[in-house]
């Protein structure tokens, strides 16, 4: 297998697998939303949550998701100012999540937990003996849900970035190459 590839509606996603290269397109660091909708947008990121959104011939945009994204919860803030920037419909958006690691691979201190509890992200909250996980792409997949994206139009990718070390590469395992994403919109 070359690539992952995630659709949904007209957003496309390839994912190059472990020694394989795609096309690349604009490099995207943090956040970034444009109205350019013919553009091709790359994510470099091995543990990360690489997510893409957009809405036909009015938003183009993805976001790099970490631990530190997800304790300010920077993405929610970010796409709402954009929807508002573009007068742009939440409903009408679609979105990709990963790949990228799951719940079991993200341990995290208690107090993070908590935090999530009170803040009502209870399915991102994870606990396995005695251990505290959060899951990075379900929060994600809250955060889109609060905003008021449809559930059906959120695809997440079904490989976990640390499960699967013959496609993807993965810092956790100690490696310093990051698997690239890129995605259109047409």
């Amino acid at each position: 297998m070359n690539e992952i590839e995630i659709t949904n509606g007209a957003l496309s996603v390839k994912t190059a697998t472990r020694g394989n290269s795609i096309e690349l397109g604009e490099e995207v660091e943090g956040y970034y939303a444009s109205a350019d909708t013919t553009k091709k947008l790359t994510i470099h990121s091995s543990d990360e949550v690489p997510l893409f959104f957009g809405i036909e011939g009015k938003l183009f945009g993805a976001a790099k998701i970490g631990f530190d994204e997800i304790q300010t919860k920077s993405l929610l803030a970010s796409l709402r100012a954009s929807l508002v920037a573009y007068g742009l419909n939440v409903k009408d958006i679609k979105a990709t999540i990963g790949p990228c690691l799951t719940f079991s691979h993200c341990p995290v201190e208690r107090k993070v937990i908590e935090k999530l509890l009170s803040d009502g992200y209870q399915a991102a909250a994870k606990r396995t003996d005695g251990v505290d996980f959060l899951d990075l792409p379900v929060f994600v997949l809250l955060e889109l849900r609060r905003l008021g994206v449809e559930m059906e139009n959120i695809k997440i990718g079904d490989y976990d970035t640390f499960e699967n070390p013959d496609l993807l590469y993965s810092k956790l395992r100690g490696e310093k190459e990051e698997n690239p994403s890129t995605a259109s919109l047409s």
